[in-house]
């Protein structure tokens, strides 16, 4: 039995106070010291100062931790410090941010759509000459060439399918749908057959790159399998051919899973981690997303993968991509430094080192020799990938072809009514062509404008702010430096668009939750911030707070990292006194809340938006409400 497991990380860590040799002004620039800082917190881990530091990054659902592990234990005189950025979306890329403003880590582990082109070429090392890039398969590697230059080592493959709920299909009888038609009238069945109790399909549809993955699956066959569909879209690409008469599949399709009610607009809002929970709790039948992890034997249901069904044909498809790249950001290191980046590029190029990377993860290595584990697992998929029915998400390479060119935005237009499916394709065709050497993102209007840049720490004491003001409570409070819940990210100086808001949403927050105003004690509030809230159990971080004034040792135990805590102006915190706090509900253990007193509302980015529209310009809180301890 199979038991799929949630791909939700919490990596207790922020992202990096570094300085790198890519010419910045100098306000820019972080202070002195690669770990040690008055204002961030890089790692929750202390420092061995008799050991060479290494910053590695990754971004996303893949976890570097198994890596670093092994790393070490060959390299003991090298720490290996990981750090979570936050992906980002075509206008606003937090990786990019960090790479282009001096502050990137010495190595970074990247989705392969994350970063432009021009950042990689302008930013990161050539890897070209180096001896380990033959041990490298030559078409990974070719995927990723830039003008015939290697900037990026190849991470492992990944396929993508369709999950499904084994136990729930034999228990009401469903059989697997071979077709789209099929897949849509099981999806009715399913909804008839529970009484509404399972959703049939969670298509994922926040995440644009997991939706038009998916969709462009149902649909591949027609519009881009086989030669002479790749000749279209080759000639749409270099502004020769049109989306009419070619793209209405695709579009069909959509209309098909909205009028039967298949394709929502809630489903683009659905938290990913509360999906996940939902599918494995037998209350969503399908689910597509990446075949990583294997998980066990324990558990109410048992799951198992089916292709993608396809609006032609009654085989299906599996999508196959590389999962990461890894790069070096070019900037100045001592010679220890380079010294441990040529180990780390060494081991992660050997088959030990992608071993440890992949683990028990369903994805195939880039490196030759290296062996598939557990590719029993996916024996439902064996006759797909046999016959050579895998393709490569193609997105329409992030939209740069026509401006404005979006199928996740298409879809969502759909389901809102605002455009139907001609109307789509011809808005297509109208816009301009844009070549690809020529693209240039333009971002939406400012919403406000940040006159200097804020460290992921003074981020999240404003995102702190900004739930006290809004809840007009004495105290507020979000947890930082943490996947789950927390704040990764950091503002940089500019303007500020809606875009730069939906990429500051901290991840995993309940679907239906909201900003709340509660009451806490004094003792509850201690009890609270020794105890931060984890997506099993407690985290190993700290809370980031509006209305105290605190001294804090990041990398004692917990229970031990508050040194002291004060209200904002210095008096003290009475442990019995009731004190109102605001927080994001599901962000701190009820145990330590007397009680919710007031609800607000509104999603997350509303507030923030509200926040950044009446404040107009904003500037890191420099009020010393923290102190960080080091010793």
């Amino acid at each position: 039995m199979k038991r799929f497991l949630s791909l939700a990380l919490c990596a207790a860590l922020a992202i990096a106070a570094l300085t790198a040799c890519a010419p910045q002004p100098e306000a820019e620039r972080e202070p002195a010291g690669r770990v040690e800082a008055d204002n961030e917190i890089l790692t929750y881990t202390r420092i061995d100062p008799d050991r060479t530091t290494l910053i590695v990054s990754f971004t996303g659902n893949t976890s570097i931790a198994a890596l670093a592990e092994a790393f070490e234990e060959k390299n003991p005189d090298v720490q290996v410090v990981c750090i979570d950025i936050t992906g980002g979306n075509t206008t606003v890329r937090p990786v990019a941010d960090c790479v282009t403003h001096a502050q990137a880590p010495d190595i970074m582990i990247v989705p392969t759509n994350i970063l432009p082109e021009e950042v990689i070429k302008n930013y990161f090392e050539d890897l070209s000459g180096r001896p380990l890039v033959s041990a490298y398969e030559s078409e990974a590697l070719n995927s990723l060439a830039l003008d015939a230059r290697i900037y990026a080592l190849p991470g492992p493959s990944r396929i993508d399918c369709m999950f499904y709920n084994k136990t729930l299909f034999e228990r009401y009888g469903w059989e697997l749908p071979r077709t789209f038609d099929e897949f849509v009238a099981l999806c009715l069945r399913i909804r008839e057959d529970t009484n509404g109790e399972v959703q049939p399909w969670n298509p994922n549809a926040k995440y644009s790159a997991e939706f038009t993955k998916v969709t462009e699956a149902f649909a591949y066959e027609e519009i881009f399998g086989g030669v002479e569909n790749r000749a279209w879209y080759n000639e749409f690409c270099d502004g020769k051919a049109s989306f009419a008469g070619h793209m209405e599949p695709y579009y069909d399709m959509l209309q098909t899973l909205i009028d039967n009610g298949l394709l929502v607009e809630e489903h683009f809002s659905y938290s990913a981690t509360t999906r996940g929970k939902e599918f494995e709790a037998g209350k969503i039948a399908m689910y597509n997303y990446i075949v990583m992890q294997i998980g066990n034997d324990e558990g109410a249901f048992e799951f198992d993968f089916m292709p993608f069904p396809t609006t032609k044909g009654e085989n299906g498809y599996v999508c196959n991509s590389i999962n990461n790249f890894l790069g070096v950001p070019i900037k100045e290191h001592t010679e220890a430094e380079k010294d441990a980046i040529d180990r780390f590029l060494a081991f992660f190029s050997s088959p030990e080192g992608q071993q440890a990377y992949i683990g028990d993860s369903l994805m195939v290595s880039s490196v030759k020799g290296v062996v598939t584990k557990h590719a029993d697992k996916i024996a439902a998929l064996e006759p797909t990938i046999e016959q050579g029915r895998l393709f490569t998400e193609v997105n329409f390479k992030g939209a740069v072809v026509k401006k404005g060119l979006s199928l996740h935005d298409d879809a969502l237009a759909m389901v809102k009514g605002e455009k139907t499916a001609a109307e789509c394709i011809a808005a297509v065709d109208a816009a301009p062509f844009i070549p690809a050497e020529e693209a240039k993102t333009e971002l939406p209007e400012a919403i406000a404008t940040a006159n200097e840049r804020f460290t992921s720490l003074e981020t999240s004491c404003f995102i702190a702010d900004m739930y006290r003001e809004r809840a007009g409570a004495d105290i507020g409070l979000i947890n930082h430096g943490v996947a789950y819940r927390g704040n990764l990210m950091r503002i940089f100086a500019g303007d500020l668009t809606e875009a730069h808001v939906n990429t500051l949403l901290p991840r995993s927050l309940a679907n239906d939750s909201k900003l709340v105003k509660v009451s806490m004690s004094g003792q509850q509030i201690l009890d609270a911030l020794n105890h931060p809230v984890g997506n099993e159990g407690v985290t190993d971080s700290l809370y980031a707070f509006s209305g105290l004034r605190c001294s804090v040792a990041p990398w004692n135990p917990l229970g031990e990292k508050y040194l002291s805590v004060t209200l904002a102006d210095g008096a003290p915190l009475e442990m019995e006194k009731l004190y109102t706090v605001a927080i994001w509900e599901g962000t701190v253990d009820e145990a330590y809340i007397t009680e919710t007193l007031e609800s607000f509302e509104g999603t997350w980015e509303a507030h923030m938006l509200a926040k950044l529209r009446a404040a107009g310009t904003i500037s890191p809180a420099k009020d010393g409400r923290i102190t960080l301890v080091w010793e």
